[in-house]
């Protein structure tokens, strides 16, 4: 649910916005990189994150912005996303791992904080390079993969971030 009410569905033929007037959808037509949506992250200011099976899409209520492994995330699928409670990264699941998006940079090498962009539109973001940390096995870190399941990725009261995963050796792991 985003801060006017309204829900946001994803499923196997892109996701949704459902208020109290309307639904509305959108898929591979309107920009998604990929009609398998496995959830969706509304954002203060209104940008919605759009987990699929080709990135994780800023979507800014017009067009979408994709994020995948060519900006340096391990892995396309993104079956999770977490937005922290402070609003200063996004947590990004998938099925190898973790990238953690903390800000992004702009052309000149400045840093700009993940928050600062928030409800920005997508064209203004698109001359930013994300900034992105990587925790999985080939980091060192004790994550294999993220599950799809509901909280897969949840954060305590104490700011402590748990991660569900399929490792042999840890099937929850603390960030």
């Amino acid at each position: 649910e985003d801060e006017a009410g309204s829900i946001w569905v994803g499923g196997g033929e892109g996701f949704c916005r459902i208020d109290s007037a309307s639904i509305t959808a959108w898929t591979m037509k309107e920009g998604l990189p990929n009609n398998i949506v496995w959830c969706v992250i509304p954002e203060p200011g209104g940008t919605i994150w759009v987990c699929t099976l080709a990135g994780i899409c800023r979507f800014d209520g017009t067009s979408f912005l994709t994020i995948n492994t060519q900006h340096g995330l391990p892995d396309d699928n993104i079956n999770q996303a977490f937005l922290a409670r402070d609003g200063k990264a996004l947590y990004v699941g998938t099925l190898n791992g973790i990238g953690v998006i903390t800000g992004w940079r702009d052309a000149s090498g400045t840093h700009i904080p993940f928050n600062a962009v928030a409800g920005l539109p997508n064209d203004s973001v698109a001359r930013l390079s994300p900034e992105i940390e990587v925790f999985n096995t080939s980091t060192g870190f004790p994550l294999k993969d993220v599950q799809t399941a509901q909280q897969a990725i949840f954060e305590d009261s104490k700011g402590i971030l748990w991660i569900s995963n399929g490792s042999e050796k840890t099937g929850l792991v603390r960030l």
